[in-house]
C-alpha cells in the first residue's frame, strides 16, 4: 500500500469542508431545538385556545338563560333581546 503525502493546500481544502460541514451540523441541531420548541410553544396555545373556547360556550350559555337569545353591543354595553 502506497502512502502518499497531502500537499498543504489539500490539507486545507479538507479541513475547510470538514468544518463547513461541522457548522451545518450545528445549525441544523439549533434548527431542531428551535423548531421543537416552537411546536411545544403551539401546543400549549392550542390548549390555551380549547380552554378559551369551552369558557366562551360557557359564559354565552350562562348570558343567554338569564336574558334570552340576543346580540350585545359592546359599545352600549347592552344585550339586546328579540322580546
Amino acid at each position: 500500500m502506497a502512502r502518499l503525502k497531502l500537499n498543504k493546500e489539500e490539507i486545507n481544502s479538507i479541513q475547510e469542508l470538514q468544518q463547513r460541514n461541522n457548522d451545518i451540523l450545528f445549525q441544523l441541531g439549533d434548527a431542531e431545538v428551535a423548531l421543537r420548541n416552537l411546536q411545544i410553544r403551539k401546543e400549549e396555545l392550542m390548549k390555551a385556545w380549547d380552554e378559551l373556547m369551552i369558557d366562551d360556550k360557557s359564559f354565552g350559555d350562562a348570558i343567554t338563560e338569564k336574558y334570552g337569545k340576543g346580540t350585545i353591543d359592546f359599545q352600549k354595553n347592552e344585550i339586546v333581546t328579540g322580546d
